[in-house]
């Protein structure tokens, strides 16, 4: 299994169990391609806020009432409860209490990482190839264009030619085993090492 099989499982899961709890039926894919509606309009949601998270500056991983309030208006004024998100994004107490301004985040950077990927690949494909025009040498998104390659498979011809570019050859690829001081083994010479990385 992939890193995007197996983040797009987990989140199957996760709903799929919160969904019993709530003594309610309900059919998930683990690819996530079939949802009750109410699912899949809390997964835009969840998207929208990790990618503006991660697209701040500096990035945002904890996130205020108000913003959640912003992202999600159907929450109004009420008490926003930890269930709504489906296990999916934890609420924090206030300094007093859960009954005066919580913060939220997600219980790990790489699930806020996965679910800016199934933002983006929901947004028209002229913004993908824009989006990573800019960001494509972005450390910060370089786990999102992983898990963005394994949702999408790169359907886009734009960006694989800027995948492919020789310039990023030495580009976020190899910075990125640098730090591990990895070398690539030989059979990847004919082939693009860069895809064969995105497709792990």
């Amino acid at each position: 299994p992939t890193m995007t099989s197996c983040y797009s499982n987990y989140v199957s899961q996760v709903l799929l169990r919160e969904c019993k709890k709530e003594g309610r039926e309900c059919h998930i894919n683990s690819d996530l391609s079939t949802l009750p509606e109410d699912l899949s309009h809390l997964l835009t949601c969840l998207g929208k806020l990790s990618f503006d998270g991660l697209a701040a500056n500096p990035s945002c991983f904890i996130f205020s009432e108000n913003t959640i309030r912003r992202i999600f208006p159907s929450l109004g004024n009420e008490k926003i409860s930890e269930s709504y998100f489906k296990g999916l994004l934890q609420v924090h107490a206030g300094k007093k209490g859960y009954n005066l301004a919580s913060t939220f985040s997600f219980s790990h950077v790489t699930l806020q990482e996965f679910l800016a990927a199934f933002h983006l690949q929901e947004l028209p494909q002229r913004y993908h190839t824009e989006f990573w025009k800019m960001h494509l040498m972005n450390p910060t998104f370089s786990i999102v264009l992983r898990f963005f390659a394994g949702l999408t498979g790169l359907s886009s011809r734009e960006l694989v030619k800027q995948l492919t570019k020789p310039h990023n050859q030495v580009g976020l690829f190899k910075k990125f085993l640098s730090l591990f001081t990895i070398t690539l083994p030989s059979e990847c010479d004919c082939s693009n090492p860069q895809l064969l990385f995105l497709f792990h």
